[in-house]
């Protein structure tokens, strides 16, 4: 699959596989405290690992980086690797991105309405089930794409590398 496609993918592939695990799953804990929620969250990344394991084996897969994207280029004289300058762009498009639909669209209105009083956003006609789904979907969809950039820079990808180690189970655990 050519890499932005596979980018494109990665975005909606886990933006809407969330949509369905928010609505059957994560929906009924909005109302729970903070420490059900991450340890349910937890559950679910125990889960995820073991499936990606199960699919896909504990060996880590290779990942290449597009050949456009690989190498140096120079600028005022210096080198700089390409496709790290890569990902700082597309942090900056989305920092921009995010930013820009929060603060200046009547969705990023909504959202913070939703936020800061759930029952005022209702009385006034906002679906806040629905904004708090797709909210939902955008955030997993950025960590799909995070994760298809991330396996590119490293070069590998395995379950590992994206499961909890203990160490920051109980760190995650702390700051709950």
């Amino acid at each position: 699959v050519p890499f932005g496609f596979a980018l494109i993918i990665a975005f909606l592939g886990v933006a809407l596989f969330s949509i369905v695990l928010e609505r059957a799953l994560y929906s009924r804990l909005y109302r729970a405290g903070e420490l059900e929620q991450v340890l349910f969250s937890i559950g679910v990344i125990f889960m995820s690992v073991a499936i990606v394991r199960y699919v896909w084996g504990a060996l880590p897969q290779r990942m290449v980086v597009p050949e456009m994207l690989s190498g140096s280029f120079d600028f005022l004289g210096r080198g700089f690797p390409t496709y790290r300058s890569f990902l700082i762009l597309v942090g900056f498009g989305i920092i921009a991105a995010l930013w820009l639909g929060i603060e200046r669209t009547n969705f990023g209105a909504q959202v913070r309405a939703a936020v800061d009083n759930r029952r005022m956003a209702e009385s006034v006609g906002i679906n806040v089930d629905l904004l708090f789904t797709l909210t939902f979907a955008v955030g997993s969809g950025l960590a799909g794409l995070a994760g298809a950039l991330y396996g590119h820079y490293f070069q590998f990808l395995s379950p590992e590398q994206f499961g909890i180690t203990q160490s920051s189970m109980i760190l995650t655990m702390v700051v709950v």
